[in-house]
């Protein structure tokens, strides 16, 4: 019965650790253990989990460099042709 610990963030993801191997698993080579996982411990952060973090990142990087600066434009995204050579991008000038 290897222990657990829960570590849960304030975007709601959580993650589970391994706290420490069963008398089985700690003899086994490959620290396999058979047995029933048990919860000892759940964390609450006070922050966001890794994942979370890196994406409002790159949303923020994007936002500075495309979106939100001024520009007004509206995107519109149409579909290759059998003539084009491949998909292509349209977009019109703030007024």
């Amino acid at each position: 019965m290897c222990d657990y610990e829960e570590f849960v963030f304030t975007c709601a993801h959580s993650t589970i650790r391994l706290k420490s191997y069963c008398h089985f698993a700690r003899n086994d080579p490959n620290h396999q253990c058979f047995g029933v996982k048990k919860l000892r411990n759940v964390w609450d952060q006070n922050y966001e989990c890794e994942s979370c973090r890196e994406r409002k990142s790159r949303e923020q990087q994007w936002n500075q460099s495309y979106g939100y600066n001024g520009y007004q434009g509206v995107f519109l995204f149409a579909t290759a042709s059998s003539t084009s050579e491949g998909p292509f991008m349209l977009f019109s000038r703030p007024r």
